[in-house]
């Protein structure tokens, strides 16, 4: 399996994803959320990972209060927030490079629309 199915292999969002509408998400911080959804809609956006397939390393940024990750070969693109990113406009590049390898369906992110919270809703 190359890199870009590995990490785009989580089709739907999880039943405790942060990402969700339904509100059966996983308790974050107040204003985590909306944290997250502004990092990975900015400029060409980022890939967030699945917490239940965190393998990588935790880094302190030298520079900022931010922790950094470095993702490791377990590791999975969250589906929720892919759907989210989606829905703003705003796929990663290597998800760019997931829809051209045909490894991500644009169609199945669309019908899972419904599922994930709206971008205004936390942007």
């Amino acid at each position: 399996m190359d890199i870009i199915s590995q990490t785009y292999r989580i089709k739907r969002p999880c039943a405790d994803c942060p990402f969700r509408s339904d509100g059966n998400g996983i308790d974050l911080m107040p204003g985590r959320l909306s944290q997250i959804a502004h990092d990975i809609t900015q400029g060409d956006g980022k890939t967030f990972y699945c917490h239940k397939t965190l393998s990588g390393e935790r880094f302190e940024e030298l520079e900022e209060e931010d922790v950094g990750y470095e993702p490791g070969r377990k590791d999975a693109a969250c589906a929720g927030a892919l759907i989210f990113q989606f829905k703003h406009g705003r796929l990663p590049i290597e998800a760019r490079f997931g829809v051209m390898q045909k490894a991500i369906d644009l169609k199945a992110i669309e019908a899972q629309f419904g599922d994930v919270v709206e971008p205004e809703d936390v942007l």
